[in-house]
């Protein structure tokens, strides 16, 4: 650590003040290995800035500032950038992404943060926005194959190609059937569709949307069912995309999955 003493000098006839010029570099000339390790404590091993401080006194007797960890981050992110830029080029290319987004308080701000997700990598971004203005940021304007999503309105505004999730579907129809016996003979139904769809020889999609249709005409029968069949028949068109088609998954477990790492971030920055 190099320490930089700067003096200043002050004229007592007119008061003015002289300051010495040094040529301080802008960043600390921490080594790469600093910068890793720093970056990797505060988000693989999910430490807070205070810890890592600790973590690096008690290991190498290295005394830092929460601020100088902060700072360190920062500087990784900023060399980082290109690398980020190509798993965005990669993911325009791929022929499905899955997407899912989730709340983020940013200087108690609510924020919203978007993960991107295939089965080679996943990028995330935090934007004030919830709107198909960030999909479209991510996956360019004229994004072409099928997006994996759940029903919120920004993804069928932006494209027509999509996956509905089923674990979305099933687990709502499951909570319903454990309050209503009249959802109870709809969840077992739609459970055996979906294990028909997935099966080695489903049938025709149009043959599947029929008889998905046929559980939306039976949900419409109970009161309390009916807000559940106007979700289906929502997405009456894209729950069985993935029929057919190898690179598209019928649920978006991946997106969630790698919103997880994150969301226990978020509530460890959260208790801060």
């Amino acid at each position: 650590v190099t320490e930089y003493k700067i003096n200043h000098y002050k004229c007592n006839n007119c008061g003015k003040e002289v300051i010495a010029k040094a040529k301080i570099p802008e960043h600390s000339n921490f080594g790469v290995n600093t910068l890793t390790h720093v970056t990797l404590l505060k988000f693989e091993d999910r430490l807070p800035l205070r810890k890592v401080c600790s973590s690096l006194k008690r290991q190498f007797n290295l005394d830092i500032s929460s601020a100088t960890v902060l700072d360190i981050t920062k500087r990784v992110s900023n060399k980082l950038s290109s690398e980020y830029n190509k798993i965005k080029a990669s993911l325009r290319k791929s022929k499905s992404v899955n997407i899912d987004e989730t709340g983020m308080r940013v200087g108690g701000i609510s924020f919203h943060l978007w993960s991107f997700t295939n089965k080679d990598a996943a990028l995330y971004v935090i934007r004030k926005s919830r709107g198909k203005n960030v999909i479209e940021e991510i996956l360019g304007e004229k994004y072409n194959e099928v997006i994996g999503c759940d029903g919120w309105a920004s993804y069928p505004s932006y494209t027509n190609k999509i996956q509905r999730c089923w674990a979305h579907l099933l687990r709502e129809a499951k909570y319903l059937a454990e309050q209503f016996d009249s959802a109870k003979f709809l969840y077992q139904g739609l459970k055996k569709l979906y294990e028909k769809a997935k099966s080695k020889r489903p049938p025709s999609k149009d043959e599947l949307i029929l008889e998905m249709k046929q559980w939306i005409d039976y949900a419409e029968c109970y009161k309390e069912l009916r807000k559940f069949a106007t979700t289906i028949k929502n997405g009456i068109e894209h729950w069985f995309t993935f029929i057919g088609n190898k690179d598209v998954e019928p649920t978006n477990n991946r997106a969630e999955r790698a919103l997880r790492e994150l969301i226990v971030q978020r509530k460890i920055i959260g208790t801060l």
